[in-house]
């Protein structure tokens, strides 16, 4: 049972006067800490839906290997899809280290690094943006459109293709498929 227990009121939040290093310009650094923040929800989502789109491709491939019949026409297909998937996750994060990120020999910034470097930064803070920072939050404005779109096309387009394809195969369920029976 949900039961309410106080209307809505409005108030003024004021932050107290008692930061070591206080921004000069608070309000500006509210602004680019919300920037970063949704620049940060839009990354995080696309990184987890890439994720999730591959782990869609195990279970397709899997299926298909177990059905009676080989489908060499479609199996391409998740290669093609599977190959830019992991070209989307090495943009993100990068050579994977074995012990830590100083071993990986000179490499672009995956951007997870540089988004992860930048709200560590900012998260807390109270002082004024950094110059690091915002050259960390230019770049990624430059960089990561390109391939949220290649991430799209992924999503919005090529599977729902393969989707289609498998039910035109009557393929057995899958995630992301709805099975009609009729």
């Amino acid at each position: 049972k949900v039961e309410k227990l106080a209307e809505q009121k409005t108030f003024n939040v004021i932050a107290l006067n008692n930061t070591t290093l206080p921004a000069k310009n608070r309000d500006e650094m509210v602004k680019f800490q919300l920037e970063v923040s949704k620049l940060s929800k839009s990354m995080v989502g696309a990184f987890m839906l890439t994720r999730d789109l591959k782990k869609e491709l195990v279970v397709i491939k899997q299926t298909l290997l177990t059905m009676p019949s080989t489908h060499e026409a479609i199996l391409p297909k998740i290669d093609e899809i599977e190959k830019e998937l992991n070209e989307i996750q090495f943009i993100f994060t990068g050579e994977e280290a074995k012990a830590s990120w100083e071993e990986i020999p000179p490499a672009n910034m995956p951007l997870y690094n540089r988004l992860d470097d930048m709200v560590q930064t900012q998260i807390s803070s109270t002082s004024d943006i950094t110059g690091t920072s915002k050259t960390a939050f230019e770049i990624l404005k430059s960089e990561y459109p390109p391939v949220l779109e290649r991430i799209k096309v992924v999503a919005e387009t090529k599977m729902p293709e393969l989707r289609k394809l498998l039910d035109q195969l009557n393929a057995p369920y899958t995630p992301g498929r709805i099975i009609d029976w009729k």
